[in-house]
């Protein structure tokens, strides 16, 4: 079954982290926990994939070229053949403020829960619960923060000190990246699985 997929690189792993400055409005919501952890499940299923792939091609290509290559040729492959086995109700993304991809542009609710999110991320709370909020037509998102690890630096980095053949790569696949100059631990976006009632 072909499912729908926009991703583009996933470098970073799910980080699931208590509670952090989440808007009263979406704590509100009262979220159903069979539904956050259904949510998270396909998340974690899509990020194993594409983490292990892009794992592969920075063993085998330190400079990052390999791994950069992959992302912009076949994560989106590896992405729908992990989803193929999701529910037809079930879809995952990725999204975030600084987004490389024009297709991980987020919507005025990704807008407002990734501002949360980066805020809890970024006053050093130890523990970001995941999001979940009604959206539209029996739809609930379940919103998992990213954050920056070491190895997403190479394509993800300070942009000056980057590969020159990675950053060229980048460039010509997307020229208006706005997914750069981060640092470890910074918050990168989030991975969102939208869930529609039976």
């Amino acid at each position: 079954m072909k499912k729908r997929v926009i991703l583009s690189v996933v470098l970073a792993s799910v980080a699931l982290f208590a509670e952090g400055n989440v808007t009263k409005e979406i704590k509100e919501q009262n979220p159903n926990k069979a539904v956050m952890m259904q949510g998270i499940k396909h998340i974690k299923i899509l990020g194993k994939a594409l983490k292990t792939e892009v794992g592969k091609n920075l063993k085998a290509d330190k400079t990052g070229v390999k791994a950069a290559e992959f992302c912009t040729k076949n994560a989106k492959d590896v992405a729908k053949k992990a989803m193929a086995d999701f529910p037809e109700n079930i879809k995952v993304r990725r999204v975030a403020i600084k987004y490389r991809n024009p297709n991980n542009k987020p919507d005025e609710l990704d807008l407002k829960v990734l501002n949360q999110l980066k805020e809890a991320v970024e006053s050093n709370s130890s523990k970001v619960m995941p999001v979940v909020i009604k959206a539209y037509d029996n739809t609930t998102r379940v919103y998992a923060p990213l954050k920056v690890e070491k190895a997403c630096l190479k394509c993800h980095g300070d942009v000056k000190s980057m590969n020159a053949d990675v950053a060229k790569i980048i460039k010509d696949k997307y020229p208006e990246d706005k997914a750069i100059d981060f640092k470890e631990g910074d918050f990168r976006g989030a991975a969102v699985a939208e869930i529609k009632a039976k």
